[in-house]
């Protein structure tokens, strides 16, 4: 069975590593990941789709948590609200990097890169802090239907169509 079939609360520790099999195959499971001190979570393969994302890290700096994911399609696939309350996190995805309905990056370290989209969401797109960086190597950096907010942080989004794509303002 995947890592994470039944939802809830994990924490990462040490050096894990998956490849394939890392989540699930539906939207219904909330996960909320929290990144140990100098813990490194490393997934190759994998699909994942969740309800709801939200990544913690225990600290701030040099000794804060790493999630990096690489997949064949979208790396980071959920359905209601991805939410980044801190880690190091590098996303790569072949056609986006993080595909969600929400997106609220609150503190943390974020490079989201994919074809088409690096982030693309069906609602709001909120950076209240923390370093974002986005990419849609052949597409856009960040897009959504609906609105884009910058609150504080530093972002940085490039696309081959559009850094940042957002009909809602």
């Amino acid at each position: 069975d995947a890592v994470f079939q039944k939802g809830g609360w994990y924490v990462v520790q040490g050096d894990v590593e998956y490849d394939g099999n890392f989540a699930f195959s539906d939207y219904s499971v909330d996960v909320n990941l929290i990144l140990a001190n100098g813990a490194k979570l490393t997934v190759r393969n994998s699909e994942p789709k969740f309800g709801n994302l939200a990544i913690y890290a225990q600290s701030t700096g040099e000794n804060q948590g790493q999630f990096e994911i690489n997949a064949e399609t979208t790396a980071l696939n959920v359905n209601e609200n991805f939410v980044l309350n801190g880690g190091d996190i590098k996303v790569a995805g072949f056609n986006a990097g993080i595909f969600s309905k929400d997106v609220t990056i609150n503190k943390g370290s974020i490079t989201v890169t994919g074809a088409d989209y690096g982030i693309s969401a069906d609602g709001d797109v909120a950076i209240n802090g923390g370093v974002v960086e986005a990419s849609g190597t052949k597409g856009y950096g960040i897009s959504t239907p609906s609105k884009v907010s910058v609150n504080g942080g530093s972002i940085t989004a490039t696309g081959d169509y559009y850094g940042i794509s957002a009909d809602g303002g």
